[in-house]
């Protein structure tokens, strides 16, 4: 009798400290996303902090901070700082909502191309013949007069400049451009173009 008796108390204490156990783990569940979710919450919000005061600082409402921010920012991506703060929001929250997404991963690589493409587009089209030349009078120029494509754009527009020429830069930076909206949006340029074409057709004929 008294060897069945300690039995059951043990097995009584086993079973106690395995539902222990489990109550443990269960709180430790609990307390893990909720932790997360503070953070990713506060992030978020340090995010549109910044973002906003990135926004109004490129039009001379941020003080001396957002002054020095918007001229660092115009000096590495011109004319570009004016959007930065919108699609730097854009893409973070985009990449929040969609966490370890490999699609998404891509989208965001093809929209990063194209952000710098567009750069260098707009450094060509804005300081083509401009007489500023090496990164640091490129971002000097750029900070100072809010043109261009600043450090970025001028040395991948330069580097293209170099190898193909004015217009091949041009047609290699519109065809890279093209191939990220391809990537972002995912649609067919070329369904896109036959579509337009039928359309200009049509409308000829009548």
């Amino acid at each position: 009798m008294s060897r069945t008796r300690q039995s059951e108390s043990r097995r009584k204490t086993t079973g106690g400290k395995r539902s222990v156990e489990k109550k443990k783990s269960s709180a430790r569940r609990v307390s893990e996303p909720s932790e997360g979710g503070i953070w990713a919450e506060v992030r978020l919000v340090v995010l549109i902090i910044v973002s906003v005061l990135l926004f109004f600082s490129n039009f001379g409402f941020g003080g001396k901070v957002g002054g020095f921010m918007s001229h660092v920012l115009f000096g590495y991506v011109g004319i570009f700082a004016y959007l930065f703060p919108v699609v730097m929001l854009f893409l973070l929250l985009f990449s929040l909502a969609n966490r370890e997404n490999l699609i998404a991963t891509i989208k965001i690589v093809g929209a990063v191309l194209g952000c710098v493409t567009l750069v260098a587009l707009l450094h060509l089209f804005t300081m083509g013949k401009s007489d500023a030349s090496g990164w640091q009078e490129i971002y000097e120029y750029c900070s100072e007069y809010k043109t261009g494509g600043g450090v970025i754009g001028g040395l991948v527009s330069g580097l293209l400049k170099e190898a193909f020429g004015t217009i091949g830069a041009y047609l290699v930076l519109i065809g890279i451009l093209i191939i990220c909206i391809v990537i972002v949006t995912e649609r067919s340029f070329v369904k896109g173009m036959s579509k337009g074409s039928k359309k200009v057709y049509e409308s000829a004929r009548q």
